[in-house]
Protein backbone atom coordinates (compact mmCIF):
# COMPACT_ATOMS: atom_id res chain seq x y z
CA UNK A 1 0.00 0.00 0.00
CA UNK A 2 2.91 2.34 0.69
CA UNK A 3 4.22 1.58 -2.80
CA UNK A 4 0.79 2.47 -4.21
CA UNK A 5 1.26 6.02 -2.91
CA UNK A 6 3.84 6.69 -5.63
CA UNK A 7 2.26 8.71 -8.42
CA UNK A 8 -1.21 8.72 -6.84
CA UNK A 9 -3.27 11.91 -6.76
CA UNK A 10 -4.10 13.62 -3.45
CA UNK A 11 -7.53 12.00 -2.87
CA UNK A 12 -6.10 8.55 -3.60
CA UNK A 13 -3.17 9.17 -1.23
CA UNK A 14 -5.61 10.29 1.46
CA UNK A 15 -7.61 7.10 0.97
CA UNK A 16 -4.52 4.87 1.13
CA UNK A 17 -3.18 6.57 4.26
CA UNK A 18 -6.60 6.27 5.90
CA UNK A 19 -6.78 2.52 5.24
CA UNK A 20 -3.23 1.98 6.53
CA UNK A 21 -3.96 3.98 9.68
CA UNK A 22 -7.40 2.48 10.25
CA UNK A 23 -6.34 -1.18 10.14
CA UNK A 24 -3.11 -0.62 12.05
CA UNK A 25 -4.83 1.31 14.86
CA UNK A 26 -7.94 -0.85 15.19
CA UNK A 27 -6.15 -4.20 14.82
CA UNK A 28 -3.22 -3.09 16.95
CA UNK A 29 -1.58 -6.49 17.46
CA UNK A 30 -1.66 -7.83 13.91
CA UNK A 31 2.02 -7.12 13.21
CA UNK A 32 4.95 -9.40 14.04
CA UNK A 33 6.88 -6.20 14.75
CA UNK A 34 4.62 -3.41 15.94
CA UNK A 35 4.87 -0.18 13.87
CA UNK A 36 6.03 2.88 15.79
CA UNK A 37 3.32 5.11 17.25
CA UNK A 38 4.65 8.17 15.41
CA UNK A 39 4.55 6.36 12.08
CA UNK A 40 0.86 5.54 12.49
CA UNK A 41 0.14 9.08 13.74
CA UNK A 42 1.83 10.40 10.60
CA UNK A 43 -0.44 8.27 8.42
CA UNK A 44 -3.44 9.69 10.27
CA UNK A 45 -2.23 13.27 9.79
CA UNK A 46 -1.70 12.67 6.07
CA UNK A 47 -5.14 11.10 5.71
CA UNK A 48 -6.84 14.00 7.48
CA UNK A 49 -4.92 16.58 5.44
CA UNK A 50 -5.61 14.93 2.09
CA UNK A 51 -9.24 13.87 2.63
CA UNK A 52 -11.16 16.91 3.75
CA UNK A 53 -14.93 16.98 3.73
CA UNK A 54 -17.52 14.22 3.79
CA UNK A 55 -15.50 11.15 2.87
CA UNK A 56 -14.96 7.62 4.06
CA UNK A 57 -11.24 8.32 4.16
CA UNK A 58 -11.78 11.08 6.70
CA UNK A 59 -14.07 8.84 8.78
CA UNK A 60 -11.45 6.07 8.77
CA UNK A 61 -8.74 8.53 9.81
CA UNK A 62 -10.84 9.89 12.68
CA UNK A 63 -11.57 6.36 13.92
CA UNK A 64 -7.86 5.51 13.71
CA UNK A 65 -7.04 8.67 15.67
CA UNK A 66 -9.47 7.71 18.42
CA UNK A 67 -8.13 4.15 18.68
CA UNK A 68 -4.46 5.15 18.56
CA UNK A 69 -4.69 7.63 21.43
CA UNK A 70 -7.77 6.55 23.35
CA UNK A 71 -6.85 8.55 26.45
CA UNK A 72 -5.58 11.68 24.68
CA UNK A 73 -7.56 14.92 24.71
CA UNK A 74 -7.74 16.43 21.24
CA UNK A 75 -7.88 20.20 21.62
CA UNK A 76 -8.95 20.52 17.99
CA UNK A 77 -12.12 18.52 18.49
CA UNK A 78 -13.62 15.17 19.37
CA UNK A 79 -12.66 12.53 16.78
CA UNK A 80 -15.14 10.00 18.15
CA UNK A 81 -18.18 12.27 17.91
CA UNK A 82 -17.14 13.51 14.48
CA UNK A 83 -16.54 9.94 13.28
CA UNK A 84 -19.94 8.77 14.56
CA UNK A 85 -21.76 11.69 12.95
CA UNK A 86 -19.85 11.43 9.67
CA UNK A 87 -20.29 7.65 9.33
CA UNK A 88 -24.03 8.05 9.93
CA UNK A 89 -24.28 10.77 7.27
CA UNK A 90 -22.32 8.60 4.85
CA UNK A 91 -24.66 5.68 5.54
CA UNK A 92 -21.64 3.39 6.01
CA UNK A 93 -22.72 0.74 8.51
CA UNK A 94 -19.25 -0.75 9.02
CA UNK A 95 -17.63 2.61 9.74
CA UNK A 96 -20.52 3.50 12.02
CA UNK A 97 -19.83 0.31 13.98
CA UNK A 98 -16.13 1.11 14.28
CA UNK A 99 -16.90 4.68 15.34
CA UNK A 100 -19.14 3.39 18.14
CA UNK A 101 -16.32 1.02 19.08
CA UNK A 102 -13.97 3.99 19.32
CA UNK A 103 -16.44 5.63 21.69
CA UNK A 104 -16.34 2.53 23.87
CA UNK A 105 -12.53 2.48 23.87
CA UNK A 106 -12.37 6.17 24.79
CA UNK A 107 -14.79 5.70 27.71
CA UNK A 108 -12.83 2.66 28.91
CA UNK A 109 -9.64 4.72 28.87
CA UNK A 110 -11.25 7.32 31.15
CA UNK A 111 -12.42 4.63 33.56
CA UNK A 112 -16.05 5.42 32.68
CA UNK A 113 -16.97 1.78 32.36
CA UNK A 114 -20.73 2.22 32.48
CA UNK A 115 -20.50 4.73 29.61
CA UNK A 116 -18.34 2.20 27.74
CA UNK A 117 -21.08 -0.39 28.23
CA UNK A 118 -23.56 2.07 26.73
CA UNK A 119 -21.38 2.45 23.63
CA UNK A 120 -21.01 -1.34 23.40
CA UNK A 121 -24.78 -1.82 23.55
CA UNK A 122 -25.28 0.78 20.80
CA UNK A 123 -22.78 -1.10 18.68
CA UNK A 124 -24.32 -4.48 19.40
CA UNK A 125 -27.70 -3.09 18.29
CA UNK A 126 -26.26 -2.93 14.76
CA UNK A 127 -25.65 -6.69 14.64
CA UNK A 128 -28.93 -7.65 12.89
CA UNK A 129 -27.95 -5.40 9.98
CA UNK A 130 -24.65 -7.20 9.31
CA UNK A 131 -24.17 -10.31 7.19
CA UNK A 132 -20.35 -10.23 7.24
CA UNK A 133 -19.21 -12.85 9.79
CA UNK A 134 -15.76 -11.27 10.10
CA UNK A 135 -17.19 -7.94 11.23
CA UNK A 136 -19.72 -9.63 13.52
CA UNK A 137 -16.87 -11.55 15.16
CA UNK A 138 -14.76 -8.43 15.66
CA UNK A 139 -17.71 -6.48 17.04
CA UNK A 140 -18.47 -9.18 19.61
CA UNK A 141 -14.82 -9.61 20.59
CA UNK A 142 -14.14 -5.90 21.04
CA UNK A 143 -17.35 -5.41 23.04
CA UNK A 144 -16.55 -8.10 25.62
CA UNK A 145 -14.27 -5.98 27.89
CA UNK A 146 -17.07 -3.49 28.59
CA UNK A 147 -19.29 -6.30 29.86
CA UNK A 148 -16.53 -7.63 32.13
CA UNK A 149 -15.55 -4.18 33.42
CA UNK A 150 -19.14 -3.54 34.53
CA UNK A 151 -19.41 -7.02 36.15
CA UNK A 152 -21.93 -8.26 33.59
CA UNK A 153 -20.25 -11.65 33.46
CA UNK A 154 -23.24 -13.58 32.12
CA UNK A 155 -23.60 -11.10 29.27
CA UNK A 156 -19.89 -11.54 28.58
CA UNK A 157 -20.39 -15.31 28.41
CA UNK A 158 -23.31 -14.79 25.99
CA UNK A 159 -21.11 -12.64 23.75
CA UNK A 160 -18.25 -15.18 23.91
CA UNK A 161 -20.60 -18.02 22.95
CA UNK A 162 -22.03 -16.01 20.06
CA UNK A 163 -18.51 -15.20 18.90
CA UNK A 164 -17.56 -18.89 19.04
CA UNK A 165 -20.55 -19.80 16.89
CA UNK A 166 -19.95 -17.13 14.24
CA UNK A 167 -16.24 -18.02 13.95
CA UNK A 168 -16.81 -21.79 13.78
CA UNK A 169 -16.31 -21.88 10.00
CA UNK A 170 -13.89 -18.96 9.69
CA UNK A 171 -10.09 -18.82 9.69
CA UNK A 172 -7.60 -20.23 12.18
CA UNK A 173 -7.01 -16.64 13.32
CA UNK A 174 -10.69 -16.23 14.17
CA UNK A 175 -10.59 -19.53 16.03
CA UNK A 176 -7.60 -18.32 18.04
CA UNK A 177 -9.67 -15.34 19.16
CA UNK A 178 -12.56 -17.66 20.07
CA UNK A 179 -10.34 -19.85 22.25
CA UNK A 180 -8.79 -16.77 23.87
CA UNK A 181 -12.19 -15.35 24.80
CA UNK A 182 -13.21 -18.55 26.58
CA UNK A 183 -9.91 -18.36 28.45
CA UNK A 184 -10.51 -14.70 29.30
CA UNK A 185 -13.78 -15.26 31.14
CA UNK A 186 -12.24 -18.08 33.18
CA UNK A 187 -9.37 -15.75 34.04
CA UNK A 188 -11.88 -13.24 35.38
CA UNK A 189 -13.06 -15.80 37.94
CA UNK A 190 -9.55 -17.27 38.40
CA UNK A 191 -11.00 -20.68 37.60
CA UNK A 192 -7.60 -22.38 37.36
CA UNK A 193 -9.05 -25.82 36.69
CA UNK A 194 -11.08 -24.54 33.73
CA UNK A 195 -8.01 -22.76 32.35
CA UNK A 196 -5.96 -25.95 32.65
CA UNK A 197 -8.73 -27.82 30.82
CA UNK A 198 -8.65 -25.22 28.02
CA UNK A 199 -4.88 -25.48 27.58
CA UNK A 200 -4.97 -28.17 24.83
CA UNK A 201 -7.44 -26.06 22.82
CA UNK A 202 -5.24 -22.98 23.29
CA UNK A 203 -2.09 -24.78 22.19
CA UNK A 204 -3.83 -26.25 19.14
CA UNK A 205 -5.22 -22.82 18.21
CA UNK A 206 -1.81 -21.16 18.60
CA UNK A 207 -0.13 -23.83 16.47
CA UNK A 208 -2.73 -23.45 13.73
CA UNK A 209 -2.46 -19.66 13.88
CA UNK A 210 1.34 -19.47 14.21
CA UNK A 211 1.80 -17.81 10.80
CA UNK A 212 -0.53 -14.95 11.75
CA UNK A 213 0.88 -12.41 14.23
CA UNK A 214 -1.57 -12.03 17.11
CA UNK A 215 -1.10 -10.95 20.71
CA UNK A 216 -3.67 -13.57 21.73
CA UNK A 217 -1.16 -16.28 20.80
CA UNK A 218 1.26 -15.01 23.45
CA UNK A 219 -1.13 -13.89 26.19
CA UNK A 220 -3.20 -17.08 26.04
CA UNK A 221 -0.17 -19.33 26.51
CA UNK A 222 1.00 -17.17 29.41
CA UNK A 223 -2.43 -17.30 31.03
CA UNK A 224 -2.33 -21.09 30.84
CA UNK A 225 1.15 -20.95 32.39
CA UNK A 226 -0.19 -18.92 35.33
CA UNK A 227 -2.90 -21.53 35.95
CA UNK A 228 -0.33 -24.32 35.99
CA UNK A 229 1.81 -22.44 38.50
CA UNK A 230 -1.25 -21.96 40.72
CA UNK A 231 -2.12 -25.65 40.41
CA UNK A 232 1.38 -26.81 41.38
CA UNK A 233 2.73 -27.86 37.97
CA UNK A 234 5.84 -25.64 37.53
CA UNK A 235 7.41 -27.68 34.72
CA UNK A 236 4.33 -27.41 32.52
CA UNK A 237 4.09 -23.71 33.35
CA UNK A 238 7.68 -23.11 32.19
CA UNK A 239 7.08 -25.06 29.00
CA UNK A 240 4.03 -22.91 28.17
CA UNK A 241 5.87 -19.71 29.05
CA UNK A 242 8.74 -20.77 26.79
CA UNK A 243 6.33 -21.46 23.93
CA UNK A 244 4.94 -17.93 24.32
CA UNK A 245 8.42 -16.39 24.28
CA UNK A 246 9.37 -18.35 21.14
CA UNK A 247 6.60 -16.65 19.13
CA UNK A 248 8.83 -13.59 18.87
CA UNK A 249 6.30 -10.75 18.87
CA UNK A 250 8.33 -7.50 18.84
CA UNK A 251 7.37 -4.07 20.15
CA UNK A 252 4.62 -5.32 22.50
CA UNK A 253 4.57 -5.27 26.30
CA UNK A 254 3.61 -8.59 27.84
CA UNK A 255 4.61 -7.51 31.34
CA UNK A 256 1.20 -8.05 32.94
CA UNK A 257 1.13 -11.87 32.55
CA UNK A 258 4.85 -12.00 33.35
CA UNK A 259 4.18 -10.11 36.60
CA UNK A 260 1.28 -12.41 37.46
CA UNK A 261 3.49 -15.46 36.88
CA UNK A 262 6.10 -13.96 39.22
CA UNK A 263 3.41 -13.30 41.84
CA UNK A 264 2.20 -16.90 41.58
CA UNK A 265 5.77 -18.20 41.93
CA UNK A 266 6.66 -15.83 44.75
CA UNK A 267 9.59 -14.59 42.64
CA UNK A 268 10.18 -11.23 44.34
CA UNK A 269 13.36 -10.46 42.40
CA UNK A 270 11.53 -10.78 39.08
CA UNK A 271 8.66 -8.69 40.47
CA UNK A 272 11.02 -5.90 41.48
CA UNK A 273 12.65 -5.90 38.06
CA UNK A 274 9.42 -5.77 36.08
CA UNK A 275 7.51 -3.32 38.27
CA UNK A 276 10.43 -0.88 38.15
CA UNK A 277 10.12 -0.50 34.36
CA UNK A 278 6.43 -1.13 33.60
CA UNK A 279 3.21 0.80 34.08
CA UNK A 280 -0.22 -0.29 32.76
CA UNK A 281 -1.80 1.73 29.97
CA UNK A 282 -4.44 3.33 32.20
CA UNK A 283 -8.04 2.37 32.89
CA UNK A 284 -8.48 0.80 29.48
CA UNK A 285 -6.18 -2.02 30.59
CA UNK A 286 -7.97 -2.80 33.85
CA UNK A 287 -6.49 -6.30 34.03
CA UNK A 288 -3.00 -4.84 34.02
CA UNK A 289 -3.94 -2.39 36.79
CA UNK A 290 -5.09 -5.36 38.87
CA UNK A 291 -1.91 -7.31 38.17
CA UNK A 292 0.26 -4.34 39.14
CA UNK A 293 -1.60 -4.03 42.44
CA UNK A 294 -1.08 -7.76 43.04
CA UNK A 295 2.63 -7.28 42.49
CA UNK A 296 2.88 -4.27 44.79
CA UNK A 297 1.03 -6.14 47.54
CA UNK A 298 3.38 -9.12 47.15
CA UNK A 299 6.35 -6.77 47.55
CA UNK A 300 4.75 -4.94 50.49
CA UNK A 301 5.14 -1.58 48.74
CA UNK A 302 2.45 0.30 50.64
CA UNK A 303 3.56 3.82 49.72
CA UNK A 304 3.55 2.97 46.01
CA UNK A 305 0.04 1.53 46.28
CA UNK A 306 -1.21 4.67 48.03
CA UNK A 307 0.41 6.95 45.48
CA UNK A 308 -0.73 5.05 42.40
CA UNK A 309 -4.12 3.64 43.34
CA UNK A 310 -5.78 6.37 45.41
CA UNK A 311 -7.51 7.72 42.29
CA UNK A 312 -8.45 4.33 40.83
CA UNK A 313 -11.63 3.71 42.82
CA UNK A 314 -14.56 3.01 40.50
CA UNK A 315 -17.45 1.75 42.67
CA UNK A 316 -19.63 -0.94 41.14
CA UNK A 317 -16.99 -2.11 38.67
CA UNK A 318 -14.85 -5.23 38.35
CA UNK A 319 -11.74 -3.18 39.13
CA UNK A 320 -13.00 -1.60 42.35
CA UNK A 321 -12.71 -4.45 44.88
CA UNK A 322 -9.12 -5.03 43.77
CA UNK A 323 -8.33 -1.37 44.40
CA UNK A 324 -10.16 -1.44 47.72
CA UNK A 325 -8.16 -4.52 48.76
CA UNK A 326 -4.85 -2.91 47.81
CA UNK A 327 -5.61 0.36 49.59
CA UNK A 328 -6.77 -1.57 52.66
CA UNK A 329 -3.45 -3.41 52.66
CA UNK A 330 -1.49 -0.18 52.19
CA UNK A 331 -3.32 1.54 55.05
CA UNK A 332 -3.46 -1.41 57.40
CA UNK A 333 -7.26 -1.17 57.20
CA UNK A 334 -8.62 -4.67 57.86
CA UNK A 335 -12.21 -3.47 57.46
CA UNK A 336 -11.53 -2.42 53.86
CA UNK A 337 -9.86 -5.75 53.13
CA UNK A 338 -12.87 -7.62 54.48
CA UNK A 339 -15.21 -5.34 52.51
CA UNK A 340 -13.27 -6.16 49.35
CA UNK A 341 -13.58 -9.88 50.10
CA UNK A 342 -17.33 -9.49 50.62
CA UNK A 343 -17.69 -7.68 47.28
CA UNK A 344 -15.79 -10.45 45.52
CA UNK A 345 -18.19 -12.98 47.01
CA UNK A 346 -21.18 -10.95 45.81
CA UNK A 347 -19.73 -11.06 42.29
CA UNK A 348 -19.23 -14.82 42.48
CA UNK A 349 -15.44 -14.43 42.57
CA UNK A 350 -14.75 -16.88 45.36
CA UNK A 351 -11.06 -17.41 44.62
CA UNK A 352 -10.39 -13.67 44.82
CA UNK A 353 -12.37 -13.48 48.06
CA UNK A 354 -10.24 -16.20 49.66
CA UNK A 355 -7.04 -14.64 48.28
CA UNK A 356 -8.09 -11.31 49.80
CA UNK A 357 -8.69 -12.76 53.25
CA UNK A 358 -5.11 -14.05 53.23
CA UNK A 359 -4.14 -10.44 53.95
CA UNK A 360 -6.08 -10.36 57.20
CA UNK A 361 -4.31 -11.16 60.47
CA UNK A 362 -4.86 -14.72 61.65
CA UNK A 363 -6.68 -15.18 64.94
Amino acid sequence: MLSALEGADAPSRGDIYSVLAFHTATRAAMWKKRPAHDLIAGWIDQALELSRGESRARARALIAQAYLDVDAVDAAGDPVREAVDLSERLGDLELQSWALGAGMEEAMARGEYEAAYGWARRREALLPRFDDPDHIALLLMFNEPAYVATTRFEEARRVIQAHDEVTERLTTHHRMHAAALFLDIEWVTRNWGAIRALTPRIEAAVEANAATPCASNVISLMTCAIAHVRLGDPDEARRLEGSADELGMEGYRFDAPKVEIAVARGDLEELERRLSTWQPEGFWDYDALIVRLDGLIALGRREDIEREAAGWRRPGTYLDPFVLRALGFARGDDASIEEAARRFEELGLSWQAADTRRLLPTT
